[in-house]
Order: C-alpha cells, then structure tokens, then sequence
C-alpha cells in the first residue's frame, strides 16, 4: 500500500494505519446506511489491516420489514444516585435524540416513546421490536463536583451486539452544564 514494502515500519510512517482507519469509519457508515441490508459484511479489525468477510444469514421476508436506519434513543442511566441530578441525565437523552433527528438518514424515535424504558433493564432486540428500530442509542452519566463521564454505545438490535462505543469527560461546573449537553 502507498509503495511501502513489507518491512515498513508503521511507528515511523502512519499512512497505512490512517488509512485503514479512514477505512473502517466509510465502512461502518456504508452499514449504518447504504448497505444496511447487504448480505455481505466486511470488516477490517482494530490493530489489524486483513479484511474479514462474512456473509449474513437474514432471510428476504426479514429484509423487507426491516425497519432501516431507525434508531432510539434509550434513557441514560444516572450512576451518580443523586435524584436531583436526574433532570441532566434526562436532558442529555433529550439533546441526544434531537441532535440525531437533525439527520434525514435516520428515523428517529421520539424521546417520550424511549423515556418508558427508564429505570428497567431491557434486552435491546426486545426494546428494537417494540420500538420498531434497528439500532438503540444507550448509556450512562457519571458526575462528581468537578468533572462528569458520560458513556455511550450504538447497539444493533437484530443481534445485540455492541456496534460502536465512546467516552467523554469533560469538566463540569455550573457555568459549563449547557456546553457539556
């Protein structure tokens, strides 16, 4: 790739992991849109340049039902237990799903709809059939006095797996609590 033999070093030069991971970020979006119902998933892994191709066993009738790029927002759980403190996990949830219906790729369920789901644990093909959506938006908010943590995975709900996860960690004082939403 790029004219680098297979001895390159690539802690000297990062073209082809920046690259591959240019790579992985178009795939993941092609399957998040696009190619959401291609029978043919390729994926290249974390720390790792090889392709791995696998087809996928959905049956036509399942295809066509498919509710597309849907997607929920679930109610993110509050892990600090301070009851006061819930109107900021609960707006969180709100700015999330309003951010996300910006995009016209993706229906997305309204925040009252999810808002049921709060406080249960819930299996996400369970909450996918109810909701009617592909892809379920889930996480949690942890805060102390000086700095909040706020974590946050797509999950796929036809398999339940884990699709894509961050962390974010920001400051948190009175006068950053609308830059942290």
């Amino acid at each position: 790739m790029y004219g680098r033999t297979e001895g390159f070093d690539p802690q000297v030069d990062p073209i082809v992991r920046v690259e591959a991971g240019r790579l992985r970020r178009a795939l993941d979006h092609y399957y998040l849109t696009a190619g959401k119902n291609d029978p043919v998933l390729i994926e290249i892994p974390k720390r790792g340049y090889q392709p791995s191709f696998q087809m996928l066993q959905v049956p036509p009738s399942e295809i066509a039902s498919a509710p597309g790029t849907s997607i929920a927002v679930m109610p993110l759980v509050d892990l600090t237990g301070d009851k006061e403190e819930e109107y900021f996990t609960d707006g969180l949830t709100e700015e999330l799903t309003a951010e996300l219906a910006r995009y016209q790729d993706f229906r997305v369920i309204a925040a009252q709809s999810s808002m049921r789901f709060k406080g249960q644990k819930v299996d996400p093909r369970e909450a996918g059939r109810d909701l009617n959506v592909r892809f379920l938006l889930t996480g949690s908010v942890r805060r102390d006095s000086n700095a909040v943590k706020i974590m946050v995975q797509l999950l796929d709900t036809s398999t339940a797996e884990r699709i894509w996860g961050e962390g974010y960690r920001r400051d948190y004082t009175a006068a950053d609590l609308i830059g942290i939403q």
